[in-house]
């Protein structure tokens, strides 16, 4: 895993301004979070999500943190500590992200696995790949998309506007 910038959630969450907010990131199997409590810093914890997306803490137990956002992590936290801490306020830090990979086949040069620093578009995955192949139908790109949650999403693109020539 590599280190990365923070998410954070905090106990009071920050004004948002009227621009559309981005897609909160989702736990995942091998992030690492630190656990932090306000009132009780003996409780502090950093832990890793194990691969069954679970996490293993004093006191709240064994608790789903794949597929949350910090946020909600934070939330379901709070409220299990609240059975038996006066003052449960607690924050969930990502300290590491798991790494991220992209699988990226058909018709471009070099199928295989890219592991991008942050954030690529479909066209940005298939340049890394080498570039389409001439039998490729850009207007019929397929996206699979692990969203953290039980079903994958599926998406079809039309790239066809954005490679001009071929790549």
């Amino acid at each position: 895993p590599r280190q990365a910038d923070a998410v954070v959630a905090s106990p009071r969450p920050a004004a948002t301004g009227p621009a559309a907010p981005s897609p909160e990131y989702r736990l995942q199997a091998g992030d690492v979070l630190e656990i932090k409590h306000f009132y009780t810093p003996e409780l502090n914890e950093t832990v890793s999500i194990r691969p069954d997306g679970r996490i293993s803490l004093p006191i709240a137990g064994e608790v789903e943190a794949a597929g949350q956002t910090p946020a909600g992590l934070r939330d379901i936290l709070s409220e299990r500590y609240a059975r038996t801490l006066r003052d449960r306020e607690v924050a969930v830090v990502v300290k590491e992200f798991a790494g991220r990979r992209i699988y990226v086949g058909g018709e471009v040069l070099t199928p295989g696995v890219i592991r991008p620093p942050g954030t690529v578009t479909a066209f940005q995955a298939i340049l890394e790949a080498g570039g389409v192949k001439s039998s490729a139908r850009l207007e019929n790109v397929v996206i699979l998309r692990n969203q953290g949650t039980p079903e994958p999403l599926f998406m079809t693109l039309d790239l066809r506007d954005g490679v001009q020539g071929g790549v």
